[in-house]
């Protein structure tokens, strides 16, 4: 959030549609991964993990996961709009200013832009390994 809100912060350096281009629904994908987070988490069962319900939440929140394919289709032009923009120097200091103040780790944009990417490219695997050690019952 702290890229796109210091962003709309200087109307004068992106518009509307640049941002949109950018940043795409990550907003929406961060609201998502908020609640999966906390509802896998309440299925989580600290004293017995073998007894947690994990791929219950999965499968409540199966249509949610949806929101990535517009993220994920939209990448590449973000790429492109932000390697644009990273041409000028006003938007490389920009953009490393936004990551300092944030405080975040040593991430630059276009790294952070990719994670919901790799992201829903993981949980395939996760759930597949997940699989390999819940008993016929639980399946």
């Amino acid at each position: 959030q702290g890229y796109i809100r210091q962003c709309r912060k200087h109307t004068g350096m992106f518009t509307v549609a640049q941002l949109a281009t950018i940043f795409g629904n990550i907003e929406d994908i961060y609201k998502f991964q908020r609640k999966f987070l906390k509802d896998l988490e309440k299925q989580y069962n600290k004293e017995e993990p073998h007894l947690s319900e994990i791929g219950s939440c999965f499968l409540q929140h199966q249509e949610g996961f949806a929101i990535y394919s517009e993220y994920c289709n939209n990448h590449p032009g973000a790429c492109v709009e932000l390697s644009n923009l990273m041409k000028q120097s006003k938007y490389r200091h920009f953009f490393e200013a936004c990551r300092l103040l944030q405080q975040m780790i040593d991430i630059a944009l276009d790294g952070f832009l990719l994670t919901p990417v790799q992201k829903i490219c993981k949980y395939p695997l996760q759930l597949a390994e997940l699989l390999k050690y819940t008993t016929q019952e639980h399946r």
